[in-house]
């Protein structure tokens, strides 16, 4: 009898330490998703100041070619700002999208790690009950 209550803990320890390894991991993929997530926000930050510098630079080659600031010098103006933005929202958005799936992964990660406690629970309630 001692035997089987030993393998059935064995089996169930088993179980634990493959949801606990499960749950850590799951702990490391949301913590790298979020990461990401903050590099690409960085990332959208620069192209924000690149294109804020870039059009400083415009504008001033502008003036010193003596163009007014009017017309087609300022739509140039404007499609280079309208540009940077696209750049720096595509930028946010793809780290939004890695965060998300980080956290998907971290929720398989757990339900596996779950799925594993409860097989090897019912193992070793099975080769209890199968015994006796």
């Amino acid at each position: 009898m001692f035997w089987l209550a030993a393998v059935a803990s064995a089996e169930i320890y088993s179980g634990a330490s493959a949801k606990t390894s499960a749950d850590r991991h799951a702990g490391l993929i949301e913590h790298q998703g979020l990461l990401e997530q903050n590099d690409y926000e960085r990332q959208a930050i620069i192209a924000l100041d690149e294109g804020y510098r870039l059009r400083q630079q415009q504008a001033i080659d502008f003036i010193n070619a003596g163009v007014e600031l009017i017309g087609t010098p300022l739509l140039v103006l404007a499609e280079t700002a309208k540009q940077t933005e696209v750049s720096a929202r595509e930028l946010r958005t793809t780290g939004k999208y890695v965060r998300d799936l980080s956290q998907a992964k971290a929720k398989i990660a757990r339900s596996e790690g779950t799925a594993s406690l409860m097989s090897s629970v019912l193992s070793g309630v099975g080769s209890v009950a199968k015994e006796l």
